[in-house]
């Protein structure tokens, strides 16, 4: 069965860069009075006037997909930059979205007449399908070239699959009773799910062709049901008859669990180590998003592309170590004076976390730079939030909320950054006098005017700060 619909309301594309995956073939649980134990940060989601929500998927933008029940009927959603949207396949008595990857693309699956589909919404267009020959599929997971992984039905029996430039592969973990399913894949091609053994079930991953068992040490049952592009896995197992979390990294399992829950069942991990699931609590099932990292903090700052000149500062590039959203106001930038620049902010995703291009506006601004002077650029820590919502750790010191601050400066003419301009900066302008934009060698924040060559104007403006230097 195949039919399309358009759906506007979906999340942009993003650029990103797949970081190196750390080795680790040594599965180990640490003593935990032995090694510092990751403090987990949780968050509740719950999709306004439901009596069930749970959380399947996330984007390195903080996009989140999953399902949600109202009346007895299960519908899926998208919430994306604080506006839910809800998804529901046209013709279907109910839908859930499984994951999301980076370009916006929605794997999920859906109910007719008693039997479960797939569906991938693409560019606002459900496209269904289903695996040849079976009763039932359910994909779960699906990559940023939009290769997806999931679960169908054949003979009674449940197996994994993948769908990759349009061919089908069969997913079952040798000597398994049964594959139960591939539950995600990340930008390398490695998959993880869970597989079935007489008595137990474990998770598993598949990497290069060779699967490696996961279970974690001393549990009834295991499951890995999400990996992020550094390897990161998260699962849950059960000990206890209760269902819980575990994190594993760099060949350690963590376990986890969200307070006060009767149970834990994470489903994804992003780049920037953002987890989310489902929980119990209050006799029905929330979402929740989850990091076992520290509160967010600003990386660095680099002015124009990194180069040492000061002669033009067209832009700052502030790039955070995880994913932030920034609230208006959040990045302000002033002379010494006190007087504040106008700032355009425009961010972005690299390798799961934020980047912020700051470009200038206002009547001081020529040529897209700033004016000569010391600059103070503030990131207000209370206005920059992470992924499960703390503010800014600005400082470094541990505790959320403070602010950032970096010093700066501008003086046409020093080409070298040294806060002067001297002879060394003459030689460089008049080898460059006279050129334009194309020429070989050319300067370009030697042109004061922004006309796009080194000319009268800018050797006058030269001329006028040969022999200064700018106190810090």
């Amino acid at each position: 069965m195949w039919f399309c619909r358009r759906n506007s309301n979906l999340p942009v594309a993003l650029s990103r860069q797949r970081p190196s995956r750390p080795s680790w073939s040594r599965l180990r649980v640490d003593a935990l009075e032995t090694r510092d134990v990751p403090a987990f940060a949780f968050t509740s989601i719950d999709v306004p006037g439901a009596t069930l929500t749970d959380i399947n998927g996330i984007n390195d933008a903080g996009a989140l997909v999953g399902s949600y029940s109202v009346g007895g009927v299960t519908h899926g959603f998208l919430l994306n930059q604080g506006t839910y949207t809800t998804l529901d396949v046209p013709g279907a008595t109910s839908t859930a979205a499984w994951d999301i990857n980076d370009v916006g693309q929605i794997a999920g699956s859906f109910l007719v007449g008693g039997t479960t589909h797939a569906f991938v919404l693409r560019d606002g267009i459900y496209s269904t399908f289903d695996f040849p020959g079976a009763s039932r599929t359910m994909p779960r997971g699906i990559s940023d070239s939009g290769a997806i992984v999931g679960e169908y039905t054949a003979g009674g029996i449940l197996h994994g699959f993948l769908l990759a430039d349009s061919v089908y592969t069969t997913i079952d973990v040798p000597g398994a009773s049964f594959t139960s399913y591939a539950s995600e894949i990340n930008d390398a091609g490695e998959i993880v799910g869970r597989f079935d053994v007489p008595g137990t079930n474990s998770g598993y991953l598949l990497s290069g062709g060779t699967y490696t068992s996961l279970s974690f040490p001393g549990a009834a049952s295991s499951a890995a049901l999400g990996i992020n592009n550094a390897g990161e896995i998260i699962g849950g197992f059960t000990a206890g008859g209760v269902r819980h979390g575990f994190l594993l990294t760099a060949g350690t399992y963590t376990p986890f669990d969200v307070p006060d829950s009767t149970f834990t069942t994470p489903r994804k991990i992003n780049d920037s180590g953002l987890i989310v699931g489902g929980y119990g609590a209050g006799g029905t099932t929330h979402g929740f998003i989850a990091t076992a990292e520290p509160a967010a903090r600003e990386e660095s700052v680099v002015v124009n592309d990194g180069s040492a000149q000061r002669s033009m500062v067209t832009s700052l590039t502030v790039m955070f170590d995880h994913f932030v959203t920034l609230d208006p106001g959040a990045v302000e930038l002033r002379l010494a004076d006190g007087g504040q620049v106008g700032l355009n902010v425009a961010s972005s995703m690299v390798d799961g976390r934020t980047v912020a291009v700051l470009t200038f506006t206002g009547s001081g601004i020529v040529g897209g730079s700033l004016a000569d002077g010391n600059y103070t650029l503030t990131i207000r820590g209370d206005l920059v939030r992470d992924g499960v919502g703390r503010p800014l750790d600005g400082d470094g010191d541990g505790t959320a909320e403070d602010d950032r601050s970096e010093a700066l400066f501008r003086l046409y003419g020093d080409s070298d950054g040294d806060r002067d301009v001297d002879g060394r900066d003459l030689l460089r302008f008049l080898t460059n006098f006279g050129r334009q934009q194309g020429d070989p060698g050319y300067l370009a924040y030697f042109d004061v005017d922004g006309d796009n060559r080194v000319g009268l104007v800018d050797l006058f403006a030269f001329a006028r700060r040969l022999g200064t230097h700018l106190d810090a």
